[in-house]
């Protein structure tokens, strides 16, 4: 998928279309109708699912991709059968009736998805995006008490900053839908604030963005949208002294290296190795984008 990442999407295409065809393999045709699926392609990727489920019927990745495309089409009553089949395949694991909930929720059956939702959880009481579906749930019900209480519990479980802020802007949210403004003034000051000390400067930007939406005075919401672009530098300023100071130890590293390597010669011969274990050494310790 190189040339898809160049949005070279015509030659993308044709490669992927000779790769399918050459081999039969149920792996390949799931990652090939999953880049489909996020051009936009779902009759394609169906077809591809379809194929790769005929090779092996309780394929559950294929199973789980199928219901999502006919989802993406109003087809819910397919998708609905794909995910049955998917969590028949995989009983114990949480993903599956995750992922049921949000076709569920899509179809517009909110307490079907509350249920699947929660016996996500109940498999695995960490499974964050099942937490956070409920809490959506509630949301789209017009229930934003209930959703703040469930966000409540996302925020504490949250495995990072950017996770526990994300949850805490949507939370914030349920007081803007409430029409009750002041109080979602408040609250995203403080997620702002929190965005500020994690050095999270677009997520502090977002809550400034978001509290300017629905000011009813042209210059308070200037004021507001100001705060948001002023986070945004500070954030590139500091990405920019990070990226200096790794683009330093990165060369201080290569250069260790190679001088490590030239006073033994005689493995001159597995050079290219070196440089690739180099890279992998150098993108795990100053994650450094190598392009």
């Amino acid at each position: 998928m190189v040339n898809a990442r160049e949005d070279k999407y015509v030659a993308s295409i044709a490669a992927m279309n000779d790769l399918v065809a050459k081999y039969n393999d149920k792996w390949l045709l799931y990652i090939v109708s999953d880049w489909l699926m996020r051009q936009g392609s779902y009759d394609r990727a169906r077809d591809l699912l379809q194929r790769a489920l005929t090779l092996d019927p309780n394929y559950a990745p294929a199973l789980n991709n199928l219901a999502y495309t006919h989802a993406a089409i109003g087809d819910f009553q397919h998708a609905f059968a794909a995910m049955e089949r998917c969590v028949t395949v995989l009983p114990k694991e949480p993903n599956p009736q995750s992922s049921y909930a949000e076709i569920l929720r899509k179809g517009g059956n909110f307490r079907g998805a509350l249920d699947h939702y929660r016996a996500a959880l109940k498999m695995d009481p960490s499974f964050s995006l099942a937490q956070v579906g409920v809490a959506d749930t509630y949301a789209l019900m017009g229930d934003e008490e209930s959703a703040r209480k469930e966000y409540a519990v996302a925020v504490r479980e949250a495995a990072n900053d950017s996770e526990r802020i994300k949850y805490e802007l949507q939370s914030a949210l349920t007081y803007v839908r409430e029409g009750k403004h002041s109080r979602a003034t408040s609250a995203f000051a403080v997620v702002a604030e929190h965005a500020r000390d994690a050095h999270l400067g677009h997520l502090q930007a977002q809550a400034y963005r978001l509290t300017a939406m629905y000011q009813t005075d042209d210059s308070e919401a200037l004021r507001f949208l100001d705060k948001a672009e002023t986070a945004c530098r500070a954030e590139r300023k500091s990405h920019s002294r990070i990226l200096g100071k790794n683009a330093l130890r990165f060369s201080n590293f290569v250069r260790f290296g190679v001088q490590r390597w030239e006073k033994s010669k005689s493995h001159i011969a597995h050079w290219k190795s070196f440089q690739l274990w180099l890279m992998k050494v150098a993108v795990r310790t100053f994650s450094v984008r190598i392009t």
